[in-house]
């Protein structure tokens, strides 16, 4: 197992796992949050092919930004797709949170939506780009509640993402889910979202 970038203070409850372009805007983002004092370790996904890969054996959430200048297809950074591929990295994901453009329209923030179906997992949160204060503070308050009330059991590959926890709204506890059929720019950034359909977890990321 690998050791987190930043150690949970006080109690242990979970961890997040990030990933970051060399623009270092989700970097910025999650070490903002001092998610650490939430009692979550903070792993980083390797930027770089010749890095040690990262191994989490712990129930974690994902925290990625949306690739591909539109295209939905290439949303997914390879790095987090290879990470993600690993069955002993997967088995632990219990949710995902993305940032993105709102330059790329209808893909918006698209590799949450594509994580989170394949993964059944619920798209917990997103942001554009570096994220406010207010998407800081949601996202700190809403994971430490999130771990807390959350069944952490592992994810079974059923017909809708699974449920993580047993309240709604669902989520960070900000809005109702909204279905992924929904296109995503009709709803604005900050906002909670969940995934709709999710498909086989054989077909990887």
């Amino acid at each position: 197992m690998s050791e987190p970038i930043v150690a949970a203070k006080g109690k242990h409850v979970g961890a997040v796992v990030f990933f970051s372009s060399a623009s270092r805007n989700t970097e910025r983002f999650i070490i903002s949050c001092h998610l650490e004092d939430e009692g979550l370790n903070v792993y980083r996904i390797p930027l770089k092919p010749r890095d040690p890969a990262l191994d989490v054996r712990e129930p974690y959430v994902i925290v990625v930004p949306t690739y591909g200048g539109g295209n939905p297809k290439k949303a997914v950074p390879p790095q987090v797709r290879k990470f993600l591929n690993d069955p002993d990295n997967r088995q632990y994901i219990r949710g995902v949170i993305a940032s993105g453009n709102t330059n790329f329209g209808d893909a918006f923030c698209a590799a949450g939506d594509i994580i989170a179906a394949k993964c059944h997992v619920p798209f917990m949160y997103y942001f554009e780009l570096m994220g406010t204060p207010e998407d800081r503070r949601k996202v700190r308050a809403g994971l430490a509640d999130f771990f807390a009330k959350a069944d952490l059991q592992t994810p079974q590959p059923t017909g809708t993402p699974t449920r993580v926890i047993n309240r709604t709204p669902a989520t960070l506890g900000l809005l109702s889910k909204t279905p992924t059929d929904v296109p995503i720019r009709a709803v604005q950034a900050g906002q909670a979202v969940q995934a709709g359909q999710a498909t086989s977890t054989q077909d990887g990321v």
